[in-house]
């Protein structure tokens, strides 16, 4: 299934990356220094947008995922303890301080303020409503500890270290995944703020690439929730935590020009295609294809792509 969030994100990344081989954010040599101080005032706006596309990723794939889980036959009080708990209390602060942005604004609070409480009051019965606003709300920007909260009000286990493992599992290494978010944080704080920071270049270009291996291993376990739901899997339900072994993936190699469709192993390519969605089409109309997520890689190690159920 097609995730808006995800494509939006996708392509917002290739702006960024498209942005950084102009030569205009590269530094010249010492002695052009016009040059290179307004190279330093672009790659600082670059650092704020980085860092705040990857948070609204999380906020709004949250948001999807959550609309898959109402449609589950899992009624809202046999959801995890954490995620009732997001789709409740945190759902009234985070409304809060966006109807108030609203009406700072001018825009029409009362109707947004009404449509999201009435989500919050259908928790009651059946069908029920989540609201997208419990998660990523309640305050200006994300830090490094509001990831694993996501996670576990998933009841997804292990925080970073499974976001590390999702992104080796899908050759894309991030090491230190937790330490990655906190500097790009710390980038994005310094150069909305501070006139006079200066952000290397490679700093820029290495989150990007870190950044999407991230948002990748984050989504495809909220989304391996989502299906434990749709589809009633009683351990979940019960109180089984969701680790990344849980994932069934199947992959894509990008090398070149050819998209090439793997094997359930990942050891053999089985079929080369001349692009993505001839290879993605090709995979899911096979016999022994049965809901996995997909995952293309732009070989050996950077995350191009990724596809889930819901």
């Amino acid at each position: 299934m097609i995730s808006t969030a995800r494509s939006f994100y996708i392509q917002r990344l290739g702006i960024l990356k498209h942005t950084l081989a102009e030569s205009i954010v590269q530094d010249r040599p010492p002695t052009d220094v016009q040059h290179n101080e307004r190279a330093r005032f672009l790659r600082n706006g670059l650092a704020i947008i980085s860092f705040n596309i990857l948070e609204d990723f999380f906020k709004s794939r949250i948001a999807e995922v959550l609309q898959h889980i109402v449609t589950s036959p899992v009624g809202f009080n046999r959801l995890p303890a954490k995620l009732q708990e997001a789709a409740l209390l945190h759902s009234l602060v985070g409304i809060d301080k966006v109807a108030k942005r609203m009406k700072s604004s001018g825009a029409d609070w009362r109707t947004f303020v009404q449509t999201q409480t009435q989500l919050l009051s259908s928790s009651t019965g059946i069908p029920y409503g989540l609201s997208g606003y419990g998660m990523g709300f309640q305050k200006s920007n994300l830090d490094a500890n509001d990831v694993p909260e996501f996670m576990g009000n998933f009841h997804i286990d292990g925080g970073w270290a499974s976001i590390e493992h999702v992104t080796t599992l899908v050759g894309c290494t991030v090491v230190a995944a937790r330490q990655v978010f906190f500097n790009a944080a710390n980038r994005r704080h310094a150069a909305a703020h501070d006139p006079n920071s200066h952000i290397p270049f490679t700093d820029v270009e290495d989150f990007i690439t870190h950044a999407k291996a991230i948002a990748l291993a984050f989504d495809l376990l909220i989304s391996q929730a989502a299906h434990n739901l749709k589809n009633s899997f009683a351990p979940y339900i019960a109180g089984t935590k969701i680790t990344p072994g849980d994932l069934r993936l199947r992959f894509i190699r990008k090398i070149g020009a050819h998209y090439n469709e793997m094997n359930v192993g990942n050891s053999t390519v089985i079929k080369r295609c001349a692009d993505e969605a001839t290879a993605v089409a090709s995979l899911r109309a096979r016999r022994n294809y049965s809901g996995e997520m997909i995952v293309v890689v732009d070989y050996p190690s950077k995350a191009e792509n990724w596809y889930t159920a819901f």
